[in-house]
């Protein structure tokens, strides 16, 4: 009885599990299903492997998995067990070595197998154009709380139009710093649109915006223009941003923050995650 990944096809000369050509077949099995299959000599089952692995990475990619959080972390083990099975069925099913070199030979597949894994959800988010970023103050806070990672699509405006509401990370530069910033703030007017804040309630294009997510002080601050703005205009190619926490967020309320430009968006914030990648 045999599957179409365990085959009757004969298997090479056993020299025992940690012979070169087997380690190098099960690293090569690690990395990509299947390849080690033909190393080996075991074309159908290797092609099959190859097949399963080329599939399962390409829809990864295409169907941009990574920019959902559960999803690709359960995609992620998946691809840990497909190479530790491939590694197995490649290099150790059938052997006649003893157990205890085999069951070595298996923590080494394992272990690879973790590394390896790390490694492709990285490339694999990377060229999905996702990254993870952490909040470095309290100024987005309680939608982003400090040292808060997040998930940002850092191509989501190449394909998109900035929209009032968005969580946007972006790199700003402080006329009094010579460097740019990278921060996590929400849109809250785009070109053509009037902003003004009265008393902390802001007021966009006449009307009052019901913002349950943003957080104040229970007593007023002292600088003014944190709670009081005049009707400003935004300029074409300028956005109007601020943090959630708004008696603690340096924004564009600010007359030396002001307002930050387009070309300065890096990317949407699209899910907070709760654990270190």
């Amino acid at each position: 009885m045999s599957s179409p990944w365990i085959t009757p096809e004969p298997e090479p000369g056993n020299k025992g599990v940690f012979d070169s050509e087997n380690f190098s077949a099960a690293i090569s099995s690690i990395a990509l299903p299947g390849s080690g299959h033909l190393i080996r000599g075991r074309r159908t089952a290797g092609l099959i492997w190859l097949f399963l692995s080329v599939v399962f990475y390409a829809a990864l990619l295409l169907f941009r998995v990574a920019a959902m959080v559960n999803v690709f972390l359960l995609a992620g083990i998946a691809a840990i067990v497909m190479s530790c099975v491939a590694a197995y069925d490649c290099c150790l099913r059938g052997s006649q070595d003893l157990w205890p070199r085999k069951f070595g030979f298996l923590v080494l597949v394992v272990l690879g197998s973790l590394i390896w894994g790390s490694g492709a959800r990285y490339a694999v988010r990377y060229l999905s154009g996702l990254i993870y970023s952490q909040a470095s103050s309290e100024a987005m806070s309680p939608t982003i709380e400090n040292l808060d990672s997040v998930l940002v699509d850092m191509r989501y405006y190449q394909h998109h139009r900035p929209e009032e509401g968005d969580i946007v990370l972006v790199y700003h530069r402080f006329p009094s710093s010579p460097n740019s910033i990278l921060m996590i703030k929400r849109l809250i007017g785009l070109p053509g649109d009037t902003v003004e804040v009265s008393n902390g309630k802001v007021v966009r294009n006449g009307t009052p915006l019901e913002e349950k997510y943003a957080r104040y002080l229970p007593s007023p601050p002292y600088l003014d223009w944190v709670r009081t703005m005049p009707t400003r205009t935004v300029p074409p190619s300028k956005l109007f941003l601020l943090g959630d926490n708004r008696d603690l967020s340096l924004d564009s309320r600010s007359p030396d923050v002001g307002y930050y430009d387009e070309s300065e968006l890096r990317g949407k914030v699209i899910a907070v995650v709760h654990w270190p990648w």
